[in-house]
């Protein structure tokens, strides 16, 4: 059975495996190096009694891809679940790759060449490498890679944060008219369109929550968010400011389960949404040209309004965030933006000689 022993400072683990060759492997040093040896050791010696040491299924990769489809993201929310099948779709297509056990860095990083060469950004491509690492981690918990191998995620021009202004949302309210979807019998679109900005804009929820919402979790002003739909994984009951729920009950007329229901793909949501934001005059501030304000352009609008009117807390409730840490930059970025300027340094100036506006 397995052993441990030192060698000077570290820590080594010593076994025969069934075929009879000697393996060894270090752990570290000091206590931790000694508590991962014991655990180590425990996992060898368990796996020799069961008769499962360095047993790795063999599986087609296109069996694997349809059971992780099938167990894994059909249970993840419409958004999770899409970009998962969406990086999978990718994989399938530039990789040819016939059993799991077979993958490794080389695949990886061929992956990342050919989608480069498609003209795909750095940073979607890093999206697409993160579902990817979760979907072989786990194919190795599931026993058919023996080790998830190493990515190497791509650099990243850092861009100033952009959010939606109050101004600006005002602006976008006032242009909703020119929406042309969802149409809906008994709802304009104008109508829908102002309730479901408004709804993002005075809450900070993520689009595909606020997509996902129906008539039974609206209750007397109080909205529920449930579990499977939030990445903070657990049901949130919060209240809506009466405004914003009035705006939503002229929805009831269309006799959608979902108050923000919305026939068609994601793309036609964005297509409308750059149509408000063209005929409003909106020029996004530190985006490249060409480029409009996203939904999650929104939720930092919400985060920087709100950053000096609410606690921490209050913000990390009402944004859903699992983690505090992720709140705390939202305030981060809200404070870099709004507050920066005051530092500037002012030149000493006889403001009878600043030019007129106009002039």
């Amino acid at each position: 059975m397995a052993y441990i022993k030192q060698r000077g400072p570290k820590y080594v683990v010593c076994w025969r495996e069934p075929s009879g060759k000697q393996r060894s492997k270090t752990t570290g040093v000091g206590a931790s190096g000694k508590k991962l040896a014991q655990k180590l050791k425990e996992k060898i010696e368990a796996e020799m009694v069961l008769g499962t040491y360095g047993e790795t299924k063999t599986v087609k990769w296109s069996d694997f891809a349809a059971e992780y489809t099938e167990k894994v993201i059909h249970g993840q929310n419409a958004n999770t679940g899409q970009n998962n099948l969406i990086t999978l779709g990718h994989f399938n297509r530039l990789i040819s790759l016939q059993w799991v056990h077979q993958i490794g860095s080389r695949h990886v990083e061929e992956y990342i060449r050919l989608r480069q060469t498609e003209g795909v950004a750095n940073s979607t491509i890093n999206k697409e490498l993160t579902n990817l690492r979760t979907m072989l981690r786990t194919a190795h918990r599931w026993g058919y890679l023996d080790r998830v191998p190493e990515i190497r995620f791509l650099r990243i021009t850092k861009r100033i944060e952009t959010f939606v202004s109050e101004d600006e949302f005002s602006a976008i309210y006032a242009a909703c008219h020119v929406a042309t979807r969802p149409d809906w019998p008994g709802t304009p679109p104008e109508d829908w369109w102002k309730a479901f900005l408004l709804f993002q804009f005075m809450t900070g929820w993520r689009v595909g929550q606020v997509l996902a919402l129906r008539w039974d979790q609206l209750r007397e002003g109080t909205i529920l968010s449930r579990a499977e739909d939030n990445k903070g994984k657990r049901d949130v009951a919060l209240p809506l400011h009466p405004i914003l729920v009035e705006h939503m009950e002229q929805l009831r007329d269309s006799g959608q389960a979902k108050i923000f229901a919305f026939r068609g793909v994601t793309r036609n949501l964005d297509k409308q949404f750059c149509r408000i934001q063209r005929e409003a005059g909106i020029k996004p501030a530190n985006k490249p040209p060409g480029k409009w304000y996203t939904f999650h352009d929104l939720r930092r609008g919400f985060a920087t309004v709100n950053a000096d009117r609410l606690d921490t807390f209050e913000l990390q409730r009402l944004m859903q965030h699992q983690s505090i840490t992720t709140t705390q930059r939202y305030v981060a970025m809200a404070h870099r933006l709004t507050a920066a300027v005051n530092k500037v340094s002012v030149p000493t100036i006889d403001k009878r000689t600043v030019p007129a506006k106009g002039s």
